[in-house]
């Protein structure tokens, strides 16, 4: 179920500027996103935790770092990249910041309420 819902979050991203700049590697990167964002629904049993960490990214990717080829276009951020981003190299920190957010989120023991 979260490779197809991996693949099904690609098939939308197909028409952005980074999937034509870059192909394979923008795919791939859609595909990751997609599978554990599938991943984080169906271990939560809800979709709030998903589209919180998508609207995140996109707000990153919009606010904080952006570049003008991106799909967001010409935001203002407080980085602007001259060229575009690499997507083998976006791929690592993607990985790396998804295993926190899952670990925070689920391996991380929650404290007891006081009332």
């Amino acid at each position: 179920m979260v490779l197809v819902s991996g693949g099904l979050f690609v098939l939308p991203h197909l028409i952005s500027p980074e999937v034509r700049e870059e192909g394979i590697p923008a795919m791939l990167l859609y595909f990751v996103l997609g599978a554990f964002w599938a991943l984080i629904s169906l271990r939560d049993g809800t979709l709030e935790l998903a589209i919180g960490a998508h609207a995140a990214n996109n707000l990153f990717g919009g606010f904080v770092v952006s570049y003008s080829g991106s799909a967001l276009g010409a935001t203002p951020s407080l980085f602007y990249l001259a060229d575009r981003g690499d997507p083998w190299a976006a791929l690592v920190p993607i990985l790396v910041i998804s295993a926190l957010f899952y670990l925070l989120v689920f391996m991380v023991p929650k404290r007891e309420r006081r009332g």
